[in-house]
């Protein structure tokens, strides 16, 4: 499995304080546990995205790779389009606080 990079460090400063005073171990841990959570919590966030986008395709009718049905209308850009798609204030805002 593949780690990120924030991961990786945390993982070796765990292994390289194995001879150190237990304050500096414990905030280690400490270091690598904060991570994990908020990890946790943006993998929650994307499979939310995910799920919403899935549902959406299916609630549309759409896919991706696939052509559109032959009686399906034209997708044409209009001023009503931007009522049909669903709200992505939510997704731009997790993507800032990255």
């Amino acid at each position: 499995m593949d780690l990120c990079w924030q991961c990786q460090q945390n993982n070796d400063q765990l292994v390289r304080s194995a001879n150190l005073p237990e304050e500096r171990k414990t905030a280690a841990i400490k270091k690598q546990r904060d991570h994990l959570r908020l990890v946790q919590k943006e993998r929650a966030a994307y499979n939310d995205m995910t799920s919403a986008c899935k549902k959406t395709c299916d609630d549309y009718q759409l896919s991706i790779g696939s052509s559109p049905s032959s009686n399906a209308p034209p997708l044409k850009p209009t001023a009503t389009w931007a009522n049909v798609l669903p709200d992505t204030t939510e997704m731009w805002t997790f993507w800032r606080l990255l």
